[in-house]
């Protein structure tokens, strides 16, 4: 069955709107996505950085790593943990070191730092480990709220496209009906 030239029309102004608005929709939703991870990520490594000088500071000074550690301030659910002489401390027990990716602590045990994304239970991290010598110092910062806001935000690319698409038909459907009656009453008669 072949479609009408209204049909047609309609159709195609519906297929062009629903392309310009995914276009657009996921230009702007990839580079929202981009800046996001990469702020969420780029303050996390500062955060750890500046974190593991103050607690490699207060080691060498003499104090008991435990202290060292409950003495960062935690912000926005961030853990932190230290491995010193091969004994864990931690301020909270969100996440067990037994958790801990081995890639991270390899890399940041080979290269002296080391950032990576990983999961426990269902709950989307970020970790961020630095090394000095032998001891390893990690900060946790959890991103389910910003993987919440990033799907929120994907429906609502998908929400706009489907907007777009109904639009476009009913300015197709309103085009085709006006340029197309002068083409009907020559048809009638």
């Amino acid at each position: 069955m072949a479609l009408g030239l209204k049909a047609r029309v309609i159709l195609a102004f519906g297929v062009l709107s629903l392309a310009v608005a995914l276009l657009v929709s996921l230009t702007a939703y990839y580079f929202a996505r981009t800046y996001l991870v990469t702020q969420r990520e780029s303050s996390g490594i500062t955060r750890a950085a500046l974190d593991a000088r103050a607690v490699f500071a207060a080691l060498s000074d003499g104090a008991d790593p435990g202290d060292a550690v409950a003495a960062v301030p935690v912000v926005g659910g961030v853990q932190a943990l230290a491995r010193v002489d091969d004994t864990w401390y931690t301020r909270g027990v969100t996440v067990s070191p037994d958790d801990l990716p081995p890639s991270l602590l390899d890399v940041a045990g080979s290269t002296g730092a080391a950032q990576q994304r990983f999961g426990v239970a269902g709950t989307p991290l970020f970790g961020v480990a630095v090394a000095q010598g032998p001891d390893v110092y990690l900060e946790l910062s959890p991103l389910a709220e910003l993987d919440s806001a990033l799907k929120y935000g994907s429906w609502y690319v998908a929400g706009i496209a489907l907007a777009a698409f109904g639009l476009g038909g009913l300015l197709g459907h309103w085009a085709a009906t006006r340029v197309l009656r002068p083409m009907q009453s020559l048809s009638a008669g």
